[in-house]
């Protein structure tokens, strides 16, 4: 694995580096504003309950 603009790089030591930097997908969540995490954290919480309700439908069978 190759880290841009910086070389080479072991895939977990690259995963810890992108979880200290707090980025996710290319998304740097530490630049967020409190308002901008709060919206992010609703939409991701509306996602996650839309997708077990969708389990759920499917689990009835």
């Amino acid at each position: 694995m190759t880290v841009p603009g910086q070389g080479p790089a072991h895939r977990d030591c690259y995963q810890q580096h992108l979880i200290e930097q707090r980025q996710f997908l290319g998304l740097n969540i530490r630049v967020l504003s409190d308002n901008q995490l709060a919206e992010l954290q609703e939409l991701v919480l509306m996602e996650s309950n839309a997708r077990q309700q969708a389990n759920a439908d499917i689990e009835v069978w």
